[in-house]
């Protein structure tokens, strides 16, 4: 048994039936036994990559949108660019190198991030620094010292991070899903027998017998703030992440070194997750009519920032080598059967 399986064991012999989202809750994030709290999970050697990781393609690309958006606004000085969850710093790294042609961005711009891993935030520091970053417990602090000013916020696989809560469709409505251990002390999922306590309109009318419905408050709650912020003070967001729009499914799922696991295994030693329902999320925002808001593929959204031409630019100047590096990231961030379709994008403007 793992440290963090045996206080959850602790803590199930008194609770004796937990919710997915106070599940995770306990093995991503407990102070001292949580995935989280302990190592940090991206990059070859760890549990995932994420898409700036692959090429610097990604980051560069988003340089270019922030950009056009950060333009569109009519270049606001003094801003703020913001990072939720910004992983070793690769992303921000790729952007700012590219953006730092335009001398008004960066001498305008105030960096935050909101980073809670004491690993990553060293990394952080080591590639950022010289852009006098601030770092934030949580986007309230983080926003709360953003005063007033323009803010750009970026989120890339940001929003899968938080937990989830289950629901199942049975013969008697929708019940919550969650765990519990059998009679030999094994884990396992488990329906609570009285109904939820949320609201009936948010489940879809058409699921069968069966279905399984995934929300996410934490995630409902960080789009609603960053919707009223832009509403009050102008700006944008990018959401990027795996996801669905619309629909139902068991999405819940654990990564261990690469490999998808069962989410019992490894307790505290592999990452659990789920894809991100960006239906609710963008119903989260009809309460904000006054900001624009689009919703993409990943393919897409990259081809419109420019990613094609600017590929074939640095394919140019490009040794042999280089040369197949850059089609092979191209390949993997746009293709449907790789990060293209997996992969959906939210964004958030000021109208």
């Amino acid at each position: 048994m793992t440290p963090c399986e045996n206080h959850l064991y602790t803590i199930l012999k008194t609770a004796k039936w937990l919710s997915i989202a106070e599940f995770m809750k306990i093995v991503l994030h407990d102070p001292k036994h949580g995935y989280y709290s302990r190592q940090q999970a991206i990059g070859i050697q760890n549990d995932f990559i994420t898409a700036p990781e692959v090429s610097q393609l990604f980051g560069e690309s988003l340089g270019f949108w922030i950009l056009n958006t950060w333009e569109k606004l009519g270049c606001p000085s003094p801003f703020v660019l913001l990072e939720l969850g910004p992983g070793r710093g690769t992303l921000l790294a790729d952007l700012l190198r590219l953006t730092s042609q335009r001398a008004d961005f960066l001498h305008g711009m105030h960096l935050y991030l909101v980073e809670v891993n004491q690993h990553l935030k060293t990394q952080q520091e080591n590639k950022l620094s010289s852009y006098t970053p601030h770092w934030f417990e949580s986007l309230s602090l983080a926003l709360k010292a953003s005063g007033d000013l323009p803010i750009f916020v970026i989120a890339n696989e940001f929003l899968d991070v938080f937990p989830i809560q289950q629901y199942m469709l049975t013969p008697n409505g929708w019940r919550e899903r969650g765990i519990t251990t059998d009679t030999l002390g094994a884990l396992h999922f488990s329906l609570k027998d009285s109904p939820p306590d949320i609201a009936h309109c948010l489940f879809p009318c058409d699921a069968k017998e069966g279905d399984i419905f995934e929300v996410c408050p934490d995630a409902q709650q960080v789009v609603a703030q960053i919707g009223q912020y832009l509403t009050q003070y102008q700006g944008s967001a990018l959401f990027i992440d795996y996801g669905y729009k619309e629909g139902t499914g068991d999405t819940f799922q654990a990564l261990y070194q690469h490999q998808y696991v069962s989410p019992f295994e490894h307790l505290g030693a592999a990452d659990l997750t789920a894809h991100v329902h960006f239906g609710i999320l963008l119903n989260q925002l009809e309460q904000f009519p006054s900001l624009n808001k689009s919703f993409s593929s990943q393919e897409s959204f990259l081809k419109q920032c420019g990613i094609e031409l600017w590929s074939q630019k640095l394919m140019q100047k490009a040794s042999s080598q280089q040369y197949e590096a850059i089609k092979h990231a191209l390949h993997r961030l746009l293709s449907p059967s790789k990060m293209g379709s997996l992969f959906k994008v939210l964004e958030v403007h000021t109208a």
